[in-house]
């Protein structure tokens, strides 16, 4: 730790986020990321964060806040556009603490108000979200509490849910900033009618798309709405419509149903793996390692992804983006697929499904992340990395 913080630069800017869980003091890195730190202090000041929800909380990895409608749909900008990330060799995520902006492109300038706090180092991050700040001293123990909160399969607390009571700005180093407009009189009411109004609008849309989020008509290739953090992505809505050749696969719980944690002993976890080897063994005769590009169409797209951590929405995210695995979507999964996460077993389960109907266009390489039990079955793996 004493190594990190000598290459680590000196900050220049301090908040104070007043949560449920205690104060958070907040060191800005405002000389290596000042598009970073002014859209945050300018949120500060307009007291857009007052009262805002941690919707999102994975213990030991990350909380995520920032939107104040409590819904996570939002990503609001403190000026007229969103801006785009930056990055310094000398700021990594490398401990407990670290704050970045959420996005949803790292090409493309889609950060504005949603940010989450690091609950350990996640490395991962590094050269994908901006590290624009870190939480200092004693109060990196209030941070630890959010270990303890529970939440439900996506990631939401279900119970004491914590939120941010008001944010104080102790040093600005924007002294030309003024408060642009006042968020801490916005009602309840007013942020429940504005998730009222966006559920019932996707509600009707719903139906277009094969492999859909109930946002999914908000998404398209120039979109700057949504966006990511985690090991990237923010938003997670409860139903998602599955690929139809399989069967029409829905999650119909309420929204505000808690649902149970559900643990299954190794035997059995170990057996349903054992048969899915088989399966895979009588459906799949080879994997395919070595591609040759020029024998596909010229419009046939290559996506790889990598340390995917059991986060199952960033999976569903790429498909609604850029298509279901096909002749012309060929997608490389590069390991440390289903070593972590709640949907691990989701993920598993979808990519073995492509894998057995598009063989040729579904490469899944082993990771060194993927527990023991499953690296013993895992029999449709690559064993490239």
């Amino acid at each position: 730790m004493s190594e990190v913080y000598s290459i680590e630069p000196k900050t220049h800017g301090k908040v104070i986020i007043y949560t449920s869980l205690g104060e958070l003091e907040i060191h800005l890195f405002s000389n290596e990321c000042p598009e970073a730190c002014r859209n945050f202090i300018q949120h500060c000041l307009n007291n857009y964060y007052n009262k805002n929800e941690f919707f999102r909380v994975i213990p030991r990895f990350l909380i995520q806040t920032g939107d104040h409608t409590n819904t996570g749909l939002h990503n609001e900008y403190a000026f007229s556009s969103p801006f785009k990330n930056e990055y310094n060799s000398r700021l990594k995520f490398l401990y407990t603490g670290c704050l970045s902006f959420a996005n949803l492109n790292i090409d493309k300038p889609s950060n504005g108000s949603q940010f989450f706090i690091t609950l350990d180092k996640a490395e991962y991050l590094n050269n994908k979200n901006t590290l624009f700040g870190k939480v200092a001293k004693h109060s990196i123990y209030n941070l630890l509490k959010f270990n303890n909160i529970k939440t439900n399969k996506h990631d939401k607390p279900i119970e004491d849910i914590p939120y941010i009571e008001y944010v104080k700005i102790i040093e600005n180093p924007f002294h030309h900033l003024v408060p642009s407009i006042n968020y801490e009189y916005n009602t309840k009411n007013q942020n429940v009618k504005d998730k009222n109004e966006y559920l019932n609008k996707t509600k009707k849309k719903k139906e277009q798309n094969l492999l859909s989020f109930d946002y999914d008509q908000e998404i398209s290739d120039d979109s700057e709405t949504f966006f990511r953090g985690d090991k990237d992505q923010t938003v997670k809505q409860k139903n998602v419509s599955s690929y139809d050749k399989f069967g029409n696969v829905e999650d119909n719980k309420g929204e505000d149903d808690k649902g149970e944690d559900i643990i299954l002993p190794y035997n059995l976890v170990h057996k349903v793996l054992i048969k899915t080897k088989k399966m895979l063994e009588e459906n799949i005769k080879s994997s395919v390692i070595n591609l040759d590009m020029s024998k596909k169409s010229k419009d046939t797209k290559l996506i790889i992804l990598g340390d995917v951590h059991g986060q199952l929405h960033d999976v569903l995210w790429l498909f609604n983006r850029f298509g279901i695995p096909s002749s012309t979507n060929i997608y490389i999964f590069n390991g440390d697929i289903a070593d972590r996460g709640e949907n691990a077993t989701e993920i598993f389960i979808l990519l073995f499904i492509f894998k057995l109907s598009c063989n040729d266009s579904v490469i899944i390489n082993r990771g060194n992340h993927e527990c023991s039990y499953m690296n013993e079955v895992y029999g449709f793996y690559n064993e490239g990395t």
